[in-house]
């Protein structure tokens, strides 16, 4: 399959990539339908971020997307369509049963894409 990559400022480019695979029972993997750049993804390849001097790494990690593999305890099933939004959510802890999924209590700062490390919250 093929990704975008970053490379520098300016500087994008499509690479080969391994298929991805269902790691956990609660896995979904999806295939896009519809992709977008976010405000980040601009400003990163104009150089007017920091992360612009991070490159290379993959961009494009928001997308409205049909689920075509599931794992036994995934709650979606294969043909629904959902949102790919910019964070990593569990949608099991408290804080994403509340609605508030960008500040998963599993992967809070966890975001798609990006080549920063996220912070783990520990209870």
């Amino acid at each position: 399959m093929r990704t975008v990559t970053f490379v520098g400022p300016r500087e994008l480019r499509f690479d080969e990539v391994d298929a991805p695979t269902m790691v956990d029972p609660t896995d979904a993997l999806v295939r896009p339908i519809a992709a977008t750049i976010c405000d980040l993804d601009q400003w990163t390849i104009q150089e007017k971020v920091p992360l612009s001097m991070l490159g290379p790494f993959r961009i494009g990690h928001e997308c409205v997307a049909r689920v075509v593999e599931v794992g036994a305890e995934c709650t979606l099933e294969v043909g629904d369509v959902v949102s790919v939004a910019w964070h990593i959510a569990c949608d099991t802890c408290e804080r994403c049963r509340a609605g508030l999924p960008s500040n998963c209590k599993n992967h809070s700062g966890s975001q798609y894409g990006l080549p920063i490390r996220p912070a783990r919250c520990v209870s």
